[in-house]
């Protein structure tokens, strides 16, 4: 995978991953850290899985038998010429699913209080940097907010 940013270190490649789905859960994607602003963020993969198929049931993606993860690949089936969610599959229930999400930390790789469910499906590493840098400037202003509200007491 080719380095984008030089703030960024990435773990998975997602640009064939049409659905968190396909990654197991507690998975970090990618980590940007920026000591001039003192901003670091860590995309990771949230939440539990647990799918039912076929009447058995799958907890993570290493489990899905080949069929399941061909259908969630896809994100769809056919039936009577007409394409249909993989959740509408009748032999498919999502009963506990999992998601990206995009938390900050301090410097230290502690959680902060703040955090971002994304979109992150077939991201690319320039995505994955563009979304950084957009969090990084939300972020940075939420920080000169604050501190003009401080000097305003």
């Amino acid at each position: 995978m080719s380095i984008v940013s030089n703030n960024t270190t990435y773990y998975e490649d997602l640009e064939n991953i049409p659905d968190s789905l396909l990654m197991e859960s507690d998975t970090v994607i990618a980590e940007y850290h920026n000591d001039k602003t003192n901003v670091h963020l860590s995309l990771q993969v949230c939440g539990e899985v647990k799918i039912e198929y076929k009447d058995s049931i799958y907890e993570g993606a290493s489990e899905f038998p080949q069929e399941l993860t061909d259908l969630i690949r896809n994100g769809y089936y056919d039936e009577e010429g007409m394409h249909h969610s993989f959740e509408d599959n009748p032999d498919v229930y999502v009963c506990n699913n999992n998601w990206f999400e995009l938390f900050e930390e301090d410097e230290k790789g502690n959680k902060t209080h703040e955090s971002w469910v994304c979109d992150c499906e077939n991201y690319t590493a320039a995505d994955i940097d563009s979304l950084f840098m957009d969090t990084e400037e939300e972020i940075l202003e939420k920080r000169k907010e604050l501190e003009a509200e401080a000097q305003e007491r």
